[in-house]
């Protein structure tokens, strides 16, 4: 460009323009072209660009002046520039679709250049902004996406704001008066003891109601996170009269001293203590449980130290229930006298145990060892002789796999070692008050009948399962002993399960249990002739009758009993219209099948099984050939019965309600699905034994407080559900009865003394008057897996 004024202002604004000084050069590139006499496309071209970069209150006008110069110049050999120009501004206002477009028209106008080099370097110059407007233009569509999505997920949390704010003030359970609050909260503490921590951490108002209320703070569960400082909140908002205190496995011992003395003002009140480890030492505790009732200890240790009652105060005769699991119970005023000559236990501490066994109702050992003194006995039962002479009022009993050990001398010598007391005699055991006695597994062979010498003459629940006793001490040699004689009349629950029987000799051992309810033989070798013997017949008296009044059986194990044998047992205790009919084998063809031979398989009829040969056992391979499939249903009833005869004039037989016969491999299950329809529990399991369900205990209790009304109530029905803090226990929710939400009935109830006397005897009546067309969570062994 010639030397000139308009020459010198461009020169100006260019060196403006690389230090960024857009308005100075704005000015340098106008007054350049004022003095121009000649358009120049580049001075017009500059200035647009300096406009640009003016800021977006000039981004209107470099458009302006961008538009212009593309009209004015269209002809010119360099109008591509023009349209980059104005593509470069279009990208700066953000149009990138009119900027992409704009582009478009430079590379049109590229021919009019005279070169290919000149060509190359414009479409190089225009693609880089190409790329630049493409790259925006994605930027600002995933911006524009996000700034929805963020939209959106704002308007989402406005919403549910008011949706919360409007459910706050609509959510009923703030409108619950705290005497209701509360009474939720203390059933829910039996469940879970830390439950008032739980509610007091809802809001505000929870912890109000909750702090202040004592009975939510009355049960203490020591672990390993902040014992004593958890005990002292216990015992500040119990107002010092805590009833239950346990110590969990995490429990460290190194506490103890501590814990004592946050308690030392409620250990007085305690009436449950439960031990995660009875070799602790509870020397800071010593005598400071004064109105103790529940004794529960575990140790991991079965041959650790023995357990002593030396934390009770020795005045307490609160002590009701001892629960004790893989422990050590001794009883024996020899022991140390054995081990080191000379040395007994110390009288005060004998004295002690003697004391507080003596006012036991309950006792319960699983996986102990009881140690006590040699009488002028067998080793076994001076054992037991030795804790049970000291079980005055004793009414359960309860023993799973203890050992019964005892030291001292059989015979007494002429000279005893010092401290070591003569051998006495075994004399007669009175237990009056005992109810229940079950001993599982126990591990000794006992060498004579459990009740020679103890007599429990009102006793009625018997279990001796899994009796692992010798040759003169087998079950029945048990029942006979004469400790049981004023016992079996009244008897209830009868279970010897497990245990090598006599046919024979069971039969006339049962014809002595007229009030019998309960009865297991499972895994006891019986076979179709016991439960042909046991059928009540019509035209027997009842007094001839064998087990009248059997309403639960249980003869798992028994590969065979076989289905018809079943059949007329149950319907010889059913009334004669809900007899179960017979069923008519037809032959099916069969293939054959690689799971199970086609040929028959022998089966030893009811006709020619014996009474006493019950020690034989059928291999488990013997099971019936006839299909279950193969079977038809007959419209008659058994032959044994005449319809002709007046149902009204038979005598009404307890039903048989509750049927276990799992194992039992000829039983065929069409059998059992029809039999349910007349039986309230039944069951035909051939997996691995369930011996709760097999005993009728926990969940499968045979003796559950089934009313005839359950069922009537809500759509879930009665049911059996967990006894809140008592681990294996179960109870029936009754959702029948009248008002079942409503607080008992008192004395203001308006019922007369013989309509409430009525109504008590109907709840009493058991579960095995329940109507047979109702459900529960454990009426059929398909609900309860």
């Amino acid at each position: 460009m010639p030397t000139s004024d308009s020459a010198h202002h461009y020169h100006v604004g260019v060196e403006q323009m690389k230090k960024k000084e857009y308005a100075a050069a704005y000015a340098s590139f106008d007054k350049a072209i004022m003095l121009s006499r000649v358009k120049s496309l580049a001075t017009f071209d500059m200035r647009v660009y300096a406009m640009s970069r003016m800021g977006s209150g000039w981004i209107n006008s470099a458009l302006e002046r961008a538009q212009k110069n593309c009209e004015e110049f269209d002809n010119d050999v360099n109008s591509w520039k023009t349209w980059l120009r104005l593509a470069d501004v279009l990208y700066s206002k953000g149009e990138f679709h009119a900027a992409d477009g704009a582009l478009n028209d430079a590379v049109k106008r590229m021919d009019k250049l005279s070169s290919a080099a000149r060509r190359a370097n414009a479409l190089e110059i225009i693609e880089k902004l190409r790329d630049k407007v493409r790259t925006a233009y994605r930027e600002k569509q995933l911006a524009r996406k996000l700034n929805a999505q963020q939209v959106i997920e704002e308007q989402n949390k406005a919403e549910k704001r008011k949706r919360d704010a409007l459910r706050a003030r609509m959510n009923h359970i703030k409108m619950l008066p705290r005497d209701t609050l509360l009474m939720i909260a203390e059933v829910a503490v039996g469940a879970n003891p830390n439950i008032g921590v739980v509610m007091a951490g809802v809001c505000r108002e929870w912890r109000r109601t909750m702090t202040p209320c004592p009975q939510l703070w009355k049960r203490l569960v020591l672990g390993s996170r902040r014992p004593v400082d958890k005990a002292m909140l216990w015992h500040q908002r119990s107002g010092g009269r805590l009833n239950e205190l346990s110590f969990s496995e995490t429990f460290d011992a190194s506490n103890h001293v501590a814990i004592a003395a946050a308690l030392r003002d409620s250990l007085a009140s305690i009436k449950s203590l439960s031990l995660a480890e009875t070799t602790e030492r509870l020397d800071p505790y010593r005598g400071r449980l004064k109105s103790i009732e529940r004794l529960t200890g575990k140790s991991n240790n079965r041959f650790g130290p023995y357990l002593e009652f030396g934390f009770i105060h020795p005045s307490t005769t609160t002590l009701r229930s001892l629960s004790l699991q893989t422990g050590r119970l001794c009883v024996s005023s020899n022991f140390f006298g054995i081990l080191v000559p000379g040395a007994a236990v110390p009288g005060p501490v004998l004295d002690n145990i003697i004391k507080h066994l003596s006012t036991l109702r309950s006792v319960e050992m699983e996986n102990c060892e009881v140690l006590g003194d040699v009488f002028n006995g067998t080793f076994a039962m001076c054992s037991r002789a030795s804790l049970f002479q000291h079980l005055k009022q004793a009414e359960i009993c309860k023993f799973n796999a203890v050992s019964w050990t005892s030291y001292g001398p059989v015979q007494a010598p002429p000279m005893l070692p010092p401290g070591v007391q003569a051998p006495p005699n075994l004399g007669r055991i009175d237990l009056p008050q005992l109810k229940t006695y079950e001993e599982t597994a126990a591990n000794c062979q006992l060498e004579g009948p459990l009740f020679e010498a103890i007599h429990v003459p009102n006793l009625t629940s018997l279990h001796l399962f899994d009796l692992r006793s010798g040759a003169q001490s087998d079950a029945l040699s048990q029942l006979r002993a004469p400790g049981l004689v004023h016992a079996l009349p009244n008897l209830i629950s009868l279970d010897i399960g497990k245990s090598a029987l006599d046919q024979a000799q069971l039969l006339i051992v049962l014809k002595d249990l007229k009030s019998l309810r309960f009865l297991n033989l499972s895994f006891c070798g019986i076979n179709n002739a016991f439960l042909d013997a046991i059928q009540l017949k019509d035209e027997l008296s009842d007094a001839d009758q064998i087990l009248p009044h059997l309403t639960a059986l249980s003869i798992a194990g028994h590969e065979t009993v076989t289905t018809g044998a079943v059949r007329d047992f149950l319907n010889s205790r059913l009334p004669i219209s809900e007899r179960i009919p017979k069923r008519v084998e037809k032959p099916l063809a069969k293939g054959p099948s690689m799971f199970k031979p086609t040929a028959p398989k022998r089966v030893i009829p009811a006709s020619q099984q014996s009474l006493g040969g019950s020690s034989q056992r059928v291999p488990a391979t013997q099971v019936k050939s006839s299909s279950i499939h193969s079977i038809a249903l007959s419209t008659q009833p058994p032959s044994s019965f005449a319809l002709s005869q007046d149902p009204d004039s038979l005598p009404v037989n307890p039903r048989i309600d509750w049927l276990n016969l799992d194992a039992c491999e000829s039983i065929e299950s069409t059998a059992v699905e029809l039999w349910r329809s007349r039986t309230r529990f039944i069951s035909n399991w051939l997996g691995v034994p369930d011996y709760d369900r097999i005993r009728g205990k926990g969940k499968w209790a045979w003796d559950a407080d089934w009313t005839e009304d359950c069922g009537r109530g809500t759509d879930l029905g009665c049911h059996l559900r967990p006894v809140p803090g008592r681990q294996g226990a179960f109870e029936v929710w009754h959702t029948c009865r009248s008002g079942w939400t409503s607080l008992p009935e008192d004395e203001d109830s308006g019922d007369s003394v013989a309509a409430k006397g009525k109504k008590s005897a109907d709840r009493k009546k058991g579960w095995h008057q329940m109507p047979k067309n109702v459900s529960s969570t454990a009426s059929t062994l398909d609900d309860a897996l």
